[in-house]
């Protein structure tokens, strides 16, 4: 919904993220480079690729944006 997102890793337990602090730093319409910080502090960079998951790919890029509709622009680079 782009309002909570939440990260699931195989080695640890799942972690939530606001949208505050998830941010497309990268976008190359086949892959997202995302930066976000969990509830718990915790900093991750993802790597997003469409070929993971072509079907859901659009609604993963709309969520992604949707979240950043109510914050100033970022200085994400758009290629």
């Amino acid at each position: 919904n782009g309002v909570e997102w939440t990260i699931f890793s195989s080695h640890r337990d799942p972690q939530l993220i606001s949208s505050g602090s998830f941010v497309v730093a990268m976008d190359f319409q086949w892959a997202l480079l995302v930066s976000c910080k969990s509830d718990g502090g915790n900093s991750h960079w993802l790597w997003l690729e469409r070929a993971h998951a072509p079907a859901n790919w659009l609604a993963l890029r709309r969520a992604a944006y949707a979240g950043a509709a109510g914050r100033p622009h970022s200085d994400a680079v758009g290629i």
